[in-house]
């Protein structure tokens, strides 16, 4: 407060100019709070002298603070009026001068006399204010408002906070120009470089302000993926996603003045780790984005970009991708100042550099800095933010280890929060941390929702449980989302505490064996509920033993867990007491044959049951892995006139072909060749062929050694299964996953024909071609829950509507033997059609889950099936009756999660194949197992 009264000013104020951020920032606010008077040479007038100026304050002011710091020795002006003062003191018999001490410089000896206020220490500086007050006269001094925090910590920017939002003016500019062009946009950077605020802070408030994208107002909806694409892509634009054009013009609808839609899909990464619903909300952005006004903005983490290159919607995002890189430089110290800066805060320059140099160029710092703000913000001084306050973060032991700061203040600050918990709490929040996790087998860990009654076991003191929940909400570790009640989702705040918060990492890593079998344990209890307690989804012996070898977990699993876990065992002993009893009554009848004869011994056989189980007294058969083929497998398929040559597809290497079983691979057409993910693999007498993204195709007629491109089929994004006419190789058959079209080439690939498979609108999911005799085939074609045949070349198509919709059908396999029965794999189980009338009659064979699935063409009687829940069995047909025997699991195959692909081979050489996310594998069955395989 530089007004002046008749008896001037209560203090006027030197200082040297390096401490004006101290100075004006801080002390002249304090001074203005308490409504005392001072003035200093920022207020003196332009164009009249300094030095009468400078004399004119020092008279007319009762005090003259000297603020004293290493600058003062290289400031004349301050030199000049601590002198002046002290010549005017020994004039007038008094001594106004009062030194202020900001660091630990050598000071003149004459100013040395004088008893300075040290405020070298922010502790000190609310004291010297209070002092210097005293020296005034009775003063009540205002309480300090404290200006809100413009910060949103480790959450994202929202469209409310844009005001906020600094440092990416040139990016927003990019993106709003690149919209203008093209409706589609992926943003792309690493995790932690702030992609989601850009969009809801940057792009979102730009359009309502720009005529460059569109004129009139905005529809903004924003979903994430989660475990169920397809189902919250519907909650956000709505459920008749059919007719998108429709879904669309109601959406614009909805506001007055809207003309144009922006669907938001952030963290589309989320997609590759769904269960369910992919290929269907793939299909569905594909439809939007053709629909005029509407545009799609989506952000996914740079290192899913293998998963991405995989996707149907790589040819979009490789052409309209727009890559950022976290903040730094100048655009870093905006994202810092600027917002304080709004709320008339001061932020001390070195404090600013001493956070972007803790930044440096660590990767997904962006969400930790924006927090440590926020922590730094409640030791706001009088709307001063110094290097004191991050002092105050940081814990000891990190100075001394030279620590990351900003991992280090949020590191201190969570274990302060942990050590304030009662033991029984702090096991739950390790518990609840790490059930957020989405476990990666190469490490990716990401984040995930969880519903509040999931992560509360009925163990959990519930009040202590909703108080620490509480507790990491209110200091922003955790987030809610949703109405309170039992259905409120609950998230790590964001995915760079996972790999930055060095206690969550710890207790991943070092839980990491255990919570992977937990979440197939969660998969399954869900699956097993889903089917309505159906025992065919229960756990096998081997699997139990995997979840008891972790014993001490037990306590963490949920109460659907720990029912599905009872129930596994209750019907392993069940199974057990049936073996027994069996074992008793052939052991009676076998007696009774000896005593009897023969007669009797027949008569016994009728008590025989339908399922038969096999039990074998010595180690069961082996599986070997195959050399040089570490990959995720599409496809296998084995040579039409060479069984012991292989050709396996791949996801991001390409094609394989093995010249011995599969124990050895080489690469004969790269990932780089076919641009793309290797998808299907059809062979028929010299020639292989391969679909693959992007609608390709490629033929060789020398096992491989060369590769010719075929035409491209048009309008197709994947070709997901392709076929052969056994009885003309000239003829192809292509499907695309998702797509209601089938795709046919009469020329052996140079051009294709587009048809429209009838009620098949839902997509296609596989298609199958049978042999029925010299002259006739079958084409068999099925949706997820509905199979259709053609006799005539896809002339025209019959289905069932009798037969009852299948649980998400992945594939239909011909017997070999006779074109009018199939074997169906689904998530309801495997099944055995046969269809005689135009009527299909259905029978489960297998309750299982099914992930895929094989029919050895050598012995038509024989199927080789793998579950989700990673067990593979045979099923074999006696007569009319089906028994299976388990012959492996992917957790033996070097703990594989999925068994992908299985096959048949030889019988001599390699029995059977197996393929899972690291390799392929060969199955050599033991003596007993061969015993149950030929029927004895």
């Amino acid at each position: 407060m530089t007004n002046r009264t008749a008896r001037g000013w209560d203090f006027f104020i030197a200082y040297p100019q390096a401490n004006c951020g101290w100075v004006e920032n801080y002390l002249m606010r304090a001074l203005n709070e308490a409504s005392i008077r001072y003035h200093s040479e920022a207020a003196f007038t332009p164009g009249e002298p300094r030095v009468l100026q400078l004399q004119y304050a020092v008279e007319h002011s009762a005090h003259i603070l000297i603020v004293l710091s290493s600058a003062y020795h290289s400031d004349d002006l301050a030199q000049f009026t601590a002198l002046l003062t002290q010549f005017y003191g020994i004039e007038e018999s008094k001594w106004p001068l009062i030194p202020i001490i900001l660091d630990n410089a050598k000071l003149p000896t004459w100013l040395n006399m004088l008893m300075p206020l040290d405020a070298r220490a922010q502790a000190n500086w609310d004291k010297i204010v209070e002092r210097l007050c005293e020296l005034v006269g009775p003063i009540v001094r205002a309480p300090a408002r404290q200006a809100p925090c413009p910060y949103p910590g480790m959450k994202k920017f929202e469209e409310k906070n844009h005001q906020q939002f600094f440092g990416r003016e040139d990016e927003i500019q990019a993106m709003l120009r690149h919209l203008r062009a093209y409706p589609f946009l992926a943003i792309i950077g690493s995790s932690g470089c702030g992609k989601s605020s850009l969009v809801s802070a940057g792009l979102v408030p730009k359009l309502g302000k720009t005529n460059l994208v569109g004129a009139g107002e905005w529809v903004v909806r924003e979903m994430r993926p989660k475990d169920a694409p397809l189902t919250n892509l519907r909650a956000a634009v709505g459920d008749d996603l059919a007719v998108p054009a429709q879904t669309i013009a109601r959406l614009i609808a909805s506001k007055p003045s809207a003309h144009q839609v922006l669907l938001i899909v952030d963290q589309f990464e989320e997609m590759f780790t769904a269960r369910a619903e992919v290929n269907e909300f793939q299909t569905a952005l594909l439809d939007l984005i053709q629909i005029p006004n509407c545009y799609i903005v989506l952000t996914a983490r740079s290192d899913f970009y293998p998963a991405m290159m995989e996707s149907r919607l790589w040819h979009e995002i490789q052409a309209h991708r727009f890559e950022i890189v976290r903040l730094k430089g100048n655009a870093l110290r905006e994202a810092i100042l600027k917002p304080a800066e709004a709320v008339h805060v001061f932020i001390e320059p070195a404090l600013i550099e001493r956070l972007m140099a803790d930044a440096g160029d660590e990767p997904g710092i962006m969400p930790f800095v924006q927090e440590t703000l926020v922590l730094l913000w409640e030791h706001l001084d009088h709307n001063y933010l110094g290097t004191y306050a991050y002092d105050k973060l940081m814990p000891t032991e990190a100075v001394g280890a030279r620590m990351n700061g900003l991992y280090a203040a949020i590191e201190f600050h969570a274990r302060q929060l942990l050590e304030g918990l009662e033991i029984d709490q702090r096991a739950m929040a390790r518990r609840v941390f790490l059930d957020l996790v989405r476990l990666d087998k190469d490490g990716r860990d990401t984040r995930r929702q969880r519903l509040l009654t999931d992560l509360r076991l009925p163990s959990d003191d519930r009040i202590a449980f909703e108080q620490m929940l509480k507790l990491f909400n209110k200091h922003r570790l955790l987030t809610f989302s949703g109405e309170p009640g039992a259905d409120r989702q609950v998230d790590i705040a964001h995915e760079t505490l996972i790999a930055g918060w060095r206690t969550l990492h710890d207790w991943i890593e070092h839980d990491r064996p255990w919570l992977l079998i937990q979440r197939r344990l969660e998969d399954a209890a869900d699956a097993w509920v889903e089917r309505s307690r159906d025992p065919g989804y229960l756990y096998s012996a081997s699997q139990l033993k995997q979840v008891d070898a972790f014993e001490s977990h037990a306590r963490d699993l949920t109460a659907r867990e720990q029912d599905f876990l009872a129930a596994s065992r209750n019907a392993i002993k069940l199974e057990q007491r049936a073996r027994r009893r069996q074992t008793v009554v052939r052991a009676g009848f076998m007696m009774l044959a000896f005593v009897f004869g023969v007669t009797l011994f027949t008569l016994a056989g009728m008590f025989v049951t339908q399922t038969w189980i096999f039990a074998t007294p010595e180690p069961p058969g082996i599986w070997t892995r195959g050399e040089n083929l570490k990959a995720f497998i599409t496809a296998i398929q084995s040579d039409a006139r060479d069984s012991k040559i292989l050709y396996a597809a791949t996801r991001n290497q390409g094609v394989f072909k093995s010249s011995d079983w599969g124990a050895h691979w080489q690469t004969v057409l790269s990932f780089a060749d076919i641009g793309g993910e290797a998808q299907s693999l059809a062979a028929i007498q010299d020639s292989v062929f391969i679909g693959a993204q992007g609608g390709r195709v490629f033929r060789s007629e020398d096992q491989g050694a060369r590769w010719n491109e075929l035409a491209r089929v048009p309008g197709a994004k994947e070709i997901t299964d392709l076929v052969v006419d056994p009885l003309d190789a000239n003829i192809l058959y292509a499907c695309d996953g998702g797509d209601p079209n089938l795709y046919i080439s009469r020329d052996r690939g140079t051009s294709w024909q587009t048809m429209r498979v009838p009620g098949a609108e839902a997509g296609l999911a596989t298609i199958a071609i049978a042999r029925v005799n010299d002259r006739a085939t079958i084409l068999y074609a099925a949706t997820r829950e509905k199979i259709f045949y053609s006799a005539n070349g896809a002339a025209n198509w019959q289905s069932d509507d009798s037969l009852a919709p299948f649980d998400r059908l992945l594939r239909i396999v011909p017997r070999p033997t006779d074109a009018a029965e199939l074997y169906v794999g689904t998530y309801g189980g495997l099944y055995y059609l046969q269809r005689k009338d135009d009527r299909f009659a259905a029978r489960r064979i297998d309750d299982r889950k099914i992930a895929t699935f094989a029919v050895d063409v050598r012995a038509p009687n024989s199927v080789i099936a793998s579950g989700v829940d990673g067990s593979i069995k045979l099923i074999q047909q006696r007569d009319d009756q089906f028994r299976s025997l388990e012959i492996g699991h992917g957790s033996k195959l070097e703990n594989s999660i999925l068994v992908g692909r299985v096959a048949f081979g030889d019988r001599k050489n390699a029995f059977a194949h197996a393929a899972t996310e690291n390799g392929f594998w060969n199955w050599t069955p033991s003596s007993s197992e061969r015993a149950w395989l030929e029927g004895k």
